[in-house]
């Protein structure tokens, strides 16, 4: 009657889990089924037959919990089972000793759901905390690297003309790779601020056609200097406005073509191109650089992705611009395409709504 009793009270309490309850002996081996509501997971009438079930690496641990019970009160203790038809699932088994005798009243739940809700609420935490250490580190050593440039200037300026190149030649390599960490860390700094903002951004109406002709006229210069080629074909109207955050989408197009400059060969173009339909503005990037395969491709948004590589001319990556990119289009709630051929280029499209009523909108690409 005990027995029937607790079953119930603890069916209702656990809100129709699936659930087995059994007697154990531990001097027979032996398992009497009470109740089952586990579906089709049926258990062995013998113990050892039973443990046989256990997930291989949960087995040992399992056995040892065995060996220290108390046999007193409830003791419980949470493993991984093998059930066919449903691959491995976590359940927790009870033991309820209300007496020092050999048959105890077990109970068996899936708790399959709740412990992988606890791996996943577990996983973000540790994601979050090593996140909020990164940025505290790329803040950090922000500091003494810009000493260190400082530094570098001092000294290049106060060097004498007939000094040994090769010193001169060693403070610019210096030099250039302070610069590139902080170009990292200011990457893991940017995402995380724009990670904080959640989903609202400012805005403002900004003539799309100006907007174009005059990032492309101050950026041609410093493409010139690293010996490409900037063309613009600009077929805006010359009255379109957008409504965007100027200074982010400058820092997407920004990435952009560092990136076309870096997997480029020298002395070929970069096309930037302004077309237009009903609701949008479409903005396109197109290199004649080196391109990228289909696996980088599948990766290309991922924050800390696996896109890593050098430039053709040894220009360091963080891995993480692209991801900056997806991020701030899509709090401007536009769309971002990428196509490239691997040995032959690639082309990028950014569509922007033209109105604050389209936000949201699907834009067909």
């Amino acid at each position: 009657m005990l027995t029937v009793e607790v079953s119930k009270r603890y069916n209702l309490l656990s809100g129709g889990s699936r659930i087995i309850w059994f007697h154990r002996n531990f001097i027979t081996h032996e398992i009497e089924i009470i109740e089952n509501n586990f579906c089709h997971l049926s258990m062995e009438k013998n113990f050892e037959l039973w443990s046989k079930r256990i997930f291989h690496e949960d087995r040992k641990r399992y056995k040892q919990f065995l060996q220290g019970l108390h046999r007193e009160g409830i003791e419980e203790i949470k493993y991984r089972l093998e059930i066919q038809g449903e691959g491995i699932i976590w359940v927790r088994e009870k033991f309820m000793f209300n007496n020092p005798e050999t048959k105890v009243l077990c109970m068996l739940e899936d708790i399959d759901e709740r412990m992988n809700t606890e791996f996943a609420m577990e996983t973000f935490k540790s994601w979050n905390r090593a996140e909020e250490l990164l940025n505290k580190s790329a803040h950090d050593i922000q500091s003494p690297i810009k000493t260190v440039l400082g530094l570098i200037y001092l000294v290049k300026k106060e060097l004498d003309m007939n000094v040994e190149e090769k010193i001169v030649d060693v403070l610019s390599m210096i030099s250039f790779k302070c610069n590139s960490i902080l170009d990292y860390t200011n990457d893991i700094l940017e995402i995380s601020s724009l990670d904080e903002e959640g989903n609202f951004i400012q805005t403002d109406y900004v003539n799309a056609y100006e907007y174009l002709n005059f990032f492309v006229k101050t950026h041609n210069l410093m493409v010139s200097s690293k010996k490409h080629i900037l063309q613009l074909e600009n077929n805006l109207k010359k009255d379109t406005e957008f409504k965007i955050n100027q200074s982010k989408i400058s820092r997407v197009l920004e990435n952009l073509l560092s990136n076309a400059i870096k997997y480029s060969e020298e002395n070929t173009k970069i096309i930037f191109r302004g077309v237009e339909d009903e609701d949008s503005v479409i903005i396109s990037i197109e290199d004649e650089g080196i391109g990228m395969s289909e696996e980088m491709m599948k990766n290309l948004f991922v924050k800390y992705g696996n896109t890593r590589r050098l430039g053709l001319h040894g220009e360091s990556s963080a891995g993480i611009g692209l991801s900056i990119v997806k991020k701030i289009i899509d709090l401007h709630k536009g769309r971002i395409k990428m196509e490239s051929i691997e040995g032959k280029g690639t082309k990028c499209f950014i569509y922007l709504n033209k109105d604050k009523n389209n936000y949201g909108k699907n834009i067909d690409l």
